[in-house]
Parts: C-alpha cells; sequence; structure tokens
C-alpha cells in the first residue's frame, strides 16, 4: 500500500524497503513488478538500493540487470540515482561490470552523469583501456558544445588518457589516447604537454 502512498517520500521510502526485501528475502519476489512499474519516486528507491549493492557478489546480477534499465529511465532523478552505481566501487570492482559501464554510456544517464563513472575508472586498480576511452570521448564530444559540461573538470579526463596512453600494450589503445590528447588539447585543457613529454622520457 506505501507503494502508492499519497505522499512522495512515503513511496520513496516504500520504494527502498520493496527493494532491499528481494535482495534478502526470497518471498519478496513477487513484487518485483510492482516496483519496476512504480512511479518515479517508487523507481527511484529501487535505483538507489540496486546502486548501494551492485558490487556484492550476491545481488550483483539482479542489480546489474535493473541499474541497466534504469539508467535509461524517463525521470531524471531516477537515471542520476542509478549512475551513483559507480560512486560505490573501488578496486578491482569495475573489471566484473563492464557490461553495466558499457550499458551506461549507451544510455541517457551518462549524458548528464558522465563523473560518476569517470572517478570510478580513476579508482580502478585494473586497466579499462576501452570503457575509458569511450567515457572520455563522450566527455571531449559533450564539453565542446555544452556549457553545462564546464562544472566537469576535464583534468580527470587528462589523467585518464594519459594513463592509458602511459600503459597502453597495443597500437589500438595508444592510438585512441593520442586521439584523446589532440581533443582534450582543443579543449584548452593544462598540463597534457609537459605530461607527455614526461611518459615518453621515461620510456
Amino acid at each position: 500500500a506505501l507503494l502508492v502512498a499519497d505522499e512522495p517520500e512515503m513511496r520513496l521510502i516504500a520504494g527502498r524497503q520493496a527493494a532491499l526485501a528481494i535482495l534478502v528475502v526470497p518471498e519478496a519476489k513477487g513484487i518485483r513488478p510492482e516496483l519496476t512499474s512504480g512511479d518515479p519516486q517508487v523507481r527511484r528507491g529501487l535505483a538507489e538500493v540496486c546502486a548501494a549493492h551492485l558490487r556484492f557478489a550476491k545481488f550483483q546480477e539482479y542489480c546489474a540487470q535493473q541499474l541497466c534499465a534504469l539508467f535509461a529511465d524517463p525521470e531524471p532523478l531516477v537515471r542520476a540515482a542509478a549512475s551513483e552505481c559507480f560512486r560505490h566501487l573501488e578496486g578491482d570492482d569495475l573489471a566484473g561490470l563492464l557490461d553495466v559501464a558499457d550499458a551506461f554510456l549507451e544510455s541517457p544517464a551518462s549524458d548528464t552523469q558522465l563523473r560518476s563513472l569517470l572517478d570510478a575508472l580513476k579508482r580502478s586498480t585494473i586497466r579499462q583501456e576501452d570503457i575509458t576511452l569511450r567515457a572520455c570521448r563522450k566527455y571531449t564530444e559533450s564539453a565542446a558544445h555544452e556549457e553545462a559540461w564546464s562544472n566537469l573538470e576535464p583534468e580527470l579526463c587528462r589523467d585518464l588518457a594519459l594513463r592509458v596512453y602511459n600503459q597502453a600494450t597495443d597500437r589500438k589503445a595508444r592510438d585512441g589516447s593520442l586521439d584523446l590528447v589532440d581533443r582534450l588539447l582543443a579543449l584548452s585543457t593544462g598540463g597534457i604537454e609537459e605530461a607527455l613529454r614526461e611518459i615518453e622520457e621515461r620510456r
């Protein structure tokens, strides 16, 4: 009944509680359709719970499935809540979730929430060259013509591009990183040329 309560805050809380119940109580699986077809507050509650539990192996399959759909939710707040999943990832977590990162990059969520994935890539202890280059290219494409990206520090993409360039073991990744460097230079991102010289001097 709380999933259809009059108060938006109550529907949000009910969505969270129902999503948690599905994760830990097998008998609660029957309420899944009520969550995925609920109003934006209910779906936001589902997104928040799945984002927070994605990194745990026990819940990963279900959470990944839900998040991949929620990235394309028509409600911006739901997409934003789902995108928070990347902020909970540490170490090598991202290595087993590249399908989720791929779904995110192909979804409307990445149009406004790209920073969450970029931060996760910066923290990752495992090289993710393809996803890194795709995410940074998306940033440069958007930054070139949208003022909304002005608060996203280009230095984050610079550091990621230079890391790929420094660590790349194949020509494709190396060429991709150099293309990205050119894009960042066109956006007047500082510190790139000096960093490239230092990398070459160490080779």
